[in-house]
Parts: structure tokens; C-alpha cells; sequence
């Protein structure tokens, strides 16, 4: 996703859509599969956290 919005822009820190930064699209981008993953981390059995707890 990150080198389809440089490409599309021209560079990182050119304007993409609305006038934003592609830089910043970038890392928008990539912070709803974080989140997923952070919430899906925290669902692992026996993992170090549940092995503690």
C-alpha cells in the first residue's frame, strides 16, 4: 500500500488526496492491521501474558 501511495503522489512528502501528505496516509494506512493484530494478540492461548495472569 505504502509504495502505490508514494507512486501515486510522486514522493512521500508530496500531497495525495485532500491535500495531506502521502507520508501521512502512509501511516494511516497501516494502523487499522495494527490495531486488529493488538486485539487479536491479547485473544492468544498461553501466551507469555496468560501463562503469567
Amino acid at each position: 500500500m505504502n509504495i502505490y501511495i508514494a507512486v501515486s503522489a510522486g514522493s512521500a512528502q508530496s500531497p495525495f488526496l485532500f491535500g495531506i501528505a502521502a507520508w501521512r496516509w502512509m501511516f494511516w494506512t497501516e494502523v487499522p492491521p495494527a490495531v486488529l493484530y493488538g486485539m487479536a494478540a491479547l485473544m492468544i492461548p498461553e501466551s507469555p501474558r496468560y501463562l503469567v495472569a
